[in-house]
């Protein structure tokens, strides 16, 4: 092979990989815009949780059997909403090893999954608070 056809083969697959490390990148902010999307929404709904506890809690005293029933369902619905966070978790971490095997800019991934995880601990110290009103 001559050194012209073998640096028009490597320009090629450098062309190919630039053009899939493109594509990547805008899958990747596709990605960041839908999680950051799903991560407002967990946020919401875990302030909205608390303060829908706190209220609770402030509210005429219920019968121990009825305040530990509904205890338990807010426990029930804390730990699908953390089970919801790892999920996205994980999947963040998927896409910043995969942006990061292609060379591709992470910052942006990363930022959103300090928030994923910021927002799990918030969920987690929810879920703490329900415990404690369960007694343990």
């Amino acid at each position: 092979m001559t050194p012209q056809l073998s640096a028009l083969r490597d320009a090629s697959r450098a062309l190919v990989d630039s053009r899939e490390c493109a594509v990547f990148r805008e899958i990747a902010r596709a990605d960041a815009a839908a999680l950051a999307v799903v991560d407002d929404r967990l946020l919401a709904l875990s302030r909205a949780a608390l303060a829908k506890s706190r209220s609770r809690l402030r509210a005429a005293p219920l019968a121990a059997k009825d305040r530990k029933q509904l205890e338990l369902a807010h426990l029930r619905q804390a730990d699908a909403h953390i089970a919801g966070a790892n999920r996205h978790i994980e999947r963040q971490r998927e896409i910043i090893a995969h942006l990061a095997s292609y060379g591709a800019p992470t910052a942006m991934a990363e930022r959103l999954l300090d928030a994923l995880l910021t927002t799990r601990a918030a969920m987690e110290s929810h879920r703490g608070m329900i415990h404690q009103q369960l007694g343990g």
